[in-house]
């Protein structure tokens, strides 16, 4: 496995990033361990990994970017000197994502707003303990590593801004998880694929801070019978636990 940078001209109209890709990925230590060396190379950038079905989060990303205007630059055409596709196209990445992320922060981000819950399907429960057990299992064997100019880590979406179909958390409902995430517990926007969200644990948690994390942000109830609280289940009260103590990341599903 080796890492690789991607070709401009590999590159699509969602990408507007520096981006790398290790092919054939086997060991979760190996994407943690590239990703460090490139935090060191690309310092006050944000460094996205991309995790499960990374094509189709890439198309979905597309119809989001095109359906919330996140590349229009008619607002911006004279701070930009930008007053085509051609001047657009002619842009360096670093202006093609400043004009996103302009675009992405009117869209998306509200000073007023704040996250509430994260709600689970029970039925997904499964899935979501596969992703933090054995992580390498459900991701892509080829692993993208977006070179996103921001340090804001939630801010780092915008590379990827993914949530385009009504069962998908939104943008702006992805960005404030993370923020909380963050200033609450210590959790950094890490990676996005097509379901899953990835945090990187920034400083350890003792076993009242996990329970403050299962009982103020988790709600996990079945389609079934949404009355059961299942992070009231002893078993999986304990398995919610170990995750969140003995792992150095926690993953998400962002989709119903």
């Amino acid at each position: 496995m080796t890492l690789k940078k991607v070709p401009n001209d590999h590159r699509d109209a969602v990408t507007v990033c520096l981006t790398y890709v290790a092919e054939n990925v086997t060991s979760f230590d190996d994407i943690f361990m590239y990703r460090q060396q490139l935090q060191e190379t690309y310092k006050n950038h944000t460094i996205l990994i991309t995790l499960d079905d990374y094509h189709q989060a890439r198309y979905t990303s597309m119809h989001r970017t095109n359906s919330s205007d996140l590349d229009d630059y008619e607002a911006l055409a004279e701070q930009f000197d930008v007053h085509s596709d051609e001047d657009y196209e002619n842009l360096s990445l670093d202006l093609k994502f400043k004009i996103r992320e302009i675009n992405f922060k009117k869209a998306f981000i509200s000073e007023h707003s704040e996250f509430e819950s994260y709600w689970l399907e029970y039925e997904k429960y499964p899935f979501f303990k596969q992703a933090n057990l054995n992580p390498i299992e459900v991701l892509d064997k080829d692993i993208f590593f977006l070179i996103v100019p921001v340090d804001d880590t939630p801010l780092a979406l915008t590379a990827l801004p993914n949530g385009y179909f009504g069962c998908d958390m939104e943008p702006n409902d992805i960005y404030e998880m993370s923020e909380h995430l963050r200033k609450i517990y210590g959790f950094e926007f890490y990676g996005i694929g097509a379901s899953l969200l990835c945090y990187q644990k920034t400083k350890p948690l003792n076993h009242t801070e996990a329970n403050h994390l299962i009982d103020h942000f988790f709600t996990i109830t079945s389609m079934e019978d949404d009355e059961i609280e299942y992070t009231e289940d002893p078993g999986i009260r304990k398995e919610l636990q170990d995750m969140i103590l003995n792992r150095d990341y926690l993953f998400l599903i962002y989709t119903e």
